[in-house]
């Protein structure tokens, strides 16, 4: 074989080289994605005083919260509405508190706890014209950043851009899609999943699977992406951060049931045993796929969906899981049933299970012997997250057309009681 002289390889790698730069020159595409743009605030910005604006319509809501003949809808990082639900059939809009930053809420004793960015308040809502704030904890959840001129960096908007790029260009993890920022979404869990014993005005509220916040007697736990912070509220107007616990990475929503606390995140769920509420110990960790993961425990098991998208993986797992946990230090998979888009479920006593589908409505299946078996659906509807309302047979449904009212019974199927429009 001719070897090539020096100057005929000098040659050549001029030529390739030239080559490439042209091949790259070529390469050079454009894109159009959700460019997540920074937001930064000064503290006298995040700490506004809260204000009622009762004429606020509903645009862009988040999770939802059952307190009594109350509800409340999340607007995402903005406030919360409050809706008298006396008459399921007409729902009557009462109130807007603009909480800058807000995206959960828990209740307890007339007693709301709201997240305001770094802060924690305590707000009054036994008149809910005219809510006041109790107090205000300061400092109580971690900036991801600080910028000397332009303040806390509190969150991001999405911005639709098209731009060049070349090759080697990938997307980034802040480059989330808009349809999901209310999975940066929040929503609680009461004790025991729903303790209708404690359930009542003047008793703790009911929120969805999306929740980060959960509220158990004089404890208050609420996660961040990593962290979860523990507040004591013996004194409910003034909740005392008690410390903080290193969970993992991405995690997304918090359920409580029995003496445990269920964790979910885009890799797993973590168990942690919450026997003694002053220090929750981590018992195990169930792993999956990359997929975004709320979770919901009745009896020996948790039910779990694993959605997948940008946000939460680029792996291609669409199915509710059925966990067994009756050994919370050997949680093991006992099903997998496939589904579309699956997001927030619900689960009843009496092994029916209910799981929002996205644009595909609400599934609701019969998971008796630890199988999942579609019985009913509603379309129509774009839900993501959904609460059932103690010894009744009612439904909240919360999707991105509004809310959602039913009634079910395996015998009679889904009657449609009232809906919440979007301005």
């Amino acid at each position: 074989m001719k070897r090539l002289n020096p100057i005929g390889a000098f040659c050549l790698l001029l030529i390739l080289g030239s080559l490439t730069s042209c091949l790259k020159d070529k390469c050079d595409r454009e894109v159009t994605y959700v460019k997540s743009i920074p937001i930064f605030q000064t503290l006298e910005e995040i700490r506004k005083p809260i204000v009622s604006q009762p004429n606020t319509p509903l645009v862009n809501p988040g999770k939802i919260y059952n307190y009594g003949n109350y509800i409340f809808i999340n607007e995402v990082r903005e406030g919360f509405h409050i809706y008298n639900n006396e008459d399921p059939s007409n729902p009557m809009h009462v109130n807007f508190v603009a909480v800058p930053g807000n995206k959960d809420i828990s209740i307890s004793n007339g007693v709301l706890y709201a997240d305001n960015y770094l802060d924690l308040l305590a707000i009054d809502i036994s008149d809910a014209m005219s809510p006041s704030l109790i107090s205000r904890s300061e400092n109580v959840f971690p900036a991801d950043s600080y910028d000397e001129e332009k303040g806390y960096l509190v969150d991001y908007y999405g911005e639709l851009v098209t731009e060049p790029v070349d090759c080697a260009w990938m997307p980034d993890q802040t480059m989330r899609l808009l349809e999901d920022s209310n999975d940066a979404s929040f929503s609680g869990s009461s004790s025991e999943g729903v303790n209708k014993s404690d359930y009542g005005m003047g008793a703790s509220g009911i929120a969805g699977s999306l929740s980060k916040f959960s509220l158990i007697k004089d404890h208050l736990y609420v996660i961040d992406d990593a962290d979860m912070h523990l507040f004591s509220i013996s004194n409910p107007t003034n909740p005392v951060k008690t410390g903080s616990i290193d969970v993992g990475f991405n995690i997304e929503t918090i359920y409580s049931y029995g003496d445990n606390l269920f964790i979910g995140a885009t890799d797993g769920m973590y168990i942690y045993d919450n026997s003694n509420p002053n220090s929750p110990q981590f018992a195990n960790k169930y792993t999956h796929v990359t997929a975004c993961d709320p979770v919901v425990v009745n009896g020996d098991y948790a039910y779990v969906t694993l959605r997948s998208g940008t946000e939460c993986g680029n792996t291609f797992t669409d199915e509710l899981q059925i966990v067994n946990v009756s050994d919370i230090n050997n949680p093991y998979l006992e099903s997998q049933t496939n589904m579309s888009e699956p997001k927030g479920l619900a689960v009843d006593s009496d092994n029916t299970v209910f799981v929002c589908d996205g644009v595909f409505g609400l599934k609701v299946y019969d998971v008796e012997n630890a199988r999942a078996v579609q019985i009913d659906e509603v379309n129509g509807i774009d839900a993501f997250d959904v609460i059932l309302i103690p010894d009744t047979e009612r439904l909240l449904v919360i999707g991105h057309n509004g809310l959602h009212q039913f009634e079910y019974s395996q015998d009679k199927g889904f009657t449609a009681l009232s809906s919440i429009s979007l301005n």
